[in-house]
């Protein structure tokens, strides 16, 4: 029982320590075979600078095509089109997947661990010595 409330502090702090990021992964439309089927999005690099951001795509072979639903951006990246889009494997220049990942820097953990103690350390004090902290 003693030990439950530093593994509910620990528990409560760990979630603040992590942060999503993304792992790209680049493919040629040669390699297109060798594609992550599973990350959640499909960003689609045009010859002429374009970015189409596919969410739901997939590849279509006898057709030579990539469909999906989502934008395209122009060479500003500005959206100039939403919704279902076929983009011809031949105006692609690069393929991109991106897996979003929990990061935990131990960095942040000790830092935190050590203000959390530092805070302990100070009530502690003040409740065995009130007139200390509260004169």
């Amino acid at each position: 029982m003693r030990h439950l409330l530093p593994m509910l502090l620990l528990l409560s702090i760990l979630p603040g320590c992590s942060r999503t990021m993304y792992q790209a992964s680049f493919r040629q439309p040669r390699l297109r075979a060798s594609l992550d089927a599973t990350a959640p999005f499909l960003k689609a690099h045009t010859f002429d600078g374009e970015v189409y951001v596919l969410a739901s795509w997939h590849l279509v072979e006898a057709k030579q095509q990539v469909e999906g639903i989502g934008l395209r951006y122009d060479v500003h990246r500005k959206v100039r089109t939403r919704g279902r889009m076929t983009v011809p494997y031949s105006r692609i220049a690069l393929f991109e997947t991106n897996r979003p990942e929990r990061v935990t820097t131990h960095r942040q953990i000790m830092v935190m661990a050590l203000v959390t103690g530092i805070s302990l350390g100070m009530t502690a004090y003040c409740i065995a010595s009130p007139a200390f902290c509260f004169w």
